[in-house]
């Protein structure tokens, strides 16, 4: 009987290891490629990347983040504009509805987004947005991608 019992938990733990390695693997392979999406596209040697988050793919999200999920932010050394937003979506392949005119309101006070665009690419949902810190300042540029659910 101990024998027998032995045997089933070597078993037990095979079993369990395995599938935490197929499992670990999976979730790596789907994280590489919101990955590789993010990396199509090509931002100007000039800016500088301030922030990056990466949420990988679990198994169960317990936090207020989707998973996967990436957002980068870089501070730019010019203002945008919508031409320049469209450039940066066709430099990745992406054609993008845009959401405002990239222009400060007069008057605004601190951090304003000024525009936006939206698409789909490879299963992910893919958010560009342009923010503006000050008037006259250059712009800060932030991309977001989260599995589409489609």
């Amino acid at each position: 009987m101990r024998k027998i019992l032995g045997w089933a938990a070597i078993a037990a733990i095979i079993l369990w290891a395995a599938a935490f390695f197929i499992l670990k693997s999976t979730h790596d392979r789907v994280t590489e490629e919101m990955l590789a999406v993010a990396a199509q596209m090509r931002v100007p040697s000039g800016w500088t990347l301030e922030d990056e988050n990466v949420e990988r793919e679990k198994l169960i999200c317990l936090n207020a983040n989707p998973c996967p999920s990436l957002s980068r932010t870089w501070q730019t050394d010019t203002e945008l504009d919508p031409e320049s937003l469209r450039n940066l979506a066709a430099s990745a392949g992406w054609a993008v509805q845009l959401e405002g005119d990239c222009s400060r309101p007069s008057g605004a006070i601190g951090r304003r987004s000024v525009c936006s665009g939206h698409t789909i690419d490879g299963g992910y949902e893919v958010t560009l947005r342009v923010d503006s810190p000050d008037e006259g300042a250059p712009s800060q540029f932030w991309l977001h991608l989260e599995a589409s659910g489609e």
